[in-house]
């Protein structure tokens, strides 16, 4: 592939892709005319496509190639001024400049039967993002849920357990490396664009305008500026009084967090300069791993017994316990979706709860086997679930009572995930 001396004429198709997440109404973007074609002497190829949105709205367009062995290899290494990535504007004769040699896995393989792929979305939310417990971050296109493709990645410090999406960054829990800011506005080649260490050992983030808030063993819960996301810095902390800051959600005004055996605290964070707790539950003997929170109510993942509760917090001073009952197995992140709950429930993967009735929540469904559920993030019809021992999960819950394992991304050390769902 890589011989220069070797002209290759590329086969090309245009795959035509709706945004999973748009409503009905929005028209999917169309791609036509995809075109390339190997510069002689060179491993540079010219790609040309033409692409429309009747919505008139931005798009990010993915490329990938055939591998010639029945695979796929994503188009990553363009040269500056490509038309790839996010941002993209209709109109004709785009053009992408890619090196073939950078990407393709076997030097000197030539031929004519390779296929270019041009895809095109109206937001990313075709997009997963993935932290490695071995440092760093992987793309992954989920266009296809039974067939998830990485299409770009790049090397982090520490242990990227919990993350958060925003305006075309991903804000990283560094457990060990502190606070990291990807840009990913280019999906195939993204970048650490800052890092922080001012909330000491970072355990998870969530980013809400201009401000992150993120879990600190060592902290508590630190306010971070990101209205530039390559220059953060510290404008505020919490002491939460030990515990851990696992898990951390924004509701109106206020961060939820779920703080390990110190159970959990509700900040007031009207004033950002000035974060402080006004209300907290303790119980003794327990481990709060995460939470979410959704109108009066919070839900918690337990480590310990009961693994699921719920709690009244329409007076956040005074959070008061509800109903709970057990996932079979340790909870370690939760999920709400109107009258559902979706928990990592370790032992018992994916479990659905059904929390209509707040004082006495019940199981409706489970998705075994799973070795190690530890995360998971909800969008729209599709749970991302981390399994510590195979990877990215990727489950249709569609139907809360049937929920259905479509695809696996495998991977041996996976960590946090974020997805943009429309933000």
């Amino acid at each position: 592939m890589r011989n220069s001396r070797t002209p290759i004429l590329w086969l090309a198709c245009a795959m035509l892709i709706a945004l999973a997440a748009t409503a009905s109404a929005n028209s999917a973007p169309e791609v036509t005319n995809v075109t390339a074609q190997q510069r002689s002497n060179s491993t540079l190829v010219d790609i040309y496509y033409d692409v429309y949105d009747a919505d008139g709205e931005l798009m990010v367009v993915i490329v990938s190639c055939s591998d010639g062995a029945g695979g796929w290899v994503a188009v990553t290494s363009t040269k500056q001024g490509s038309d790839i990535g996010s941002s993209i504007a209709s109109g004709e004769r785009k053009h992408i400049v890619w090196d073939a040699g950078i990407d393709m896995p076997e030097p000197g393989q030539a031929g004519d039967d390779y296929v270019v792929r041009v895809r095109a979305c109206d937001r990313e939310a075709e997009l997963m993002y993935v932290g490695d417990l071995n440092g760093g971050l992987h793309v992954i296109d989920v266009s296809d849920p039974s067939a998830p493709m990485s299409i770009g990645n790049c090397s982090l410090p520490g242990l990227t357990t919990r993350m958060d999406y925003a305006n075309g960054y991903v804000f990283a829990a560094g457990y060990g490396g502190g606070f990291q800011v990807v840009a990913v506005e280019n999906p195939g080649a993204p970048f650490m664009a800052a890092f922080s260490s001012a909330p000491g050992i970072a355990e998870e983030v969530a980013v809400v305008g201009d401000l992150a808030y993120v879990g600190s063993e060592e902290v508590g819960l630190g306010v971070m500026d990101v209205s530039n996301p390559h220059a953060p810095f510290e404008r505020a902390r919490c002491s939460l009084g030990g515990g851990d800051a696992e898990g951390v959600v924004y509701a109106d005004g206020y961060v939820y967090v779920a703080n390990g055996w110190e159970g959990l605290k509700i900040v007031d964070v009207s004033d950002p300069d000035s974060p402080e707790v006004i209300g907290s539950y303790n119980p003794s003997g327990e481990d709060f791993r995460d939470v979410a929170v959704q109108g009066d109510f919070a839900y918690v993942a337990n480590y310990g017994a009961p693994n699921f509760l719920i709690f009244d917090v329409s007076n956040p001073s005074t959070p008061l316990p509800r109903g709970s009952c057990s996932t079979g197995s340790h909870a370690t992140a939760v999920e709400i979706s109107g009258e559902y709950a979706y928990v990592a429930g370790y032992t018992h993967g994916l479990v659905v709860i059904d929390v209509s009735n707040p004082d006495s929540p019940s199981v409706v469904s489970e998705l075994p086997p799973s070795n190690q559920a530890i995360r998971i993030v909800l969008c729209g019809n599709w749970a991302y679930v981390t399994d510590q021992n195979t990877g990215i999960q990727l489950i249709d819950v569609s139907n809360p009572h049937v929920p259905e394992l479509i695809g696996l991304w495998p991977t041996p050390a996976p960590g946090g995930i974020a997805v943009p769902c429309g933000r």
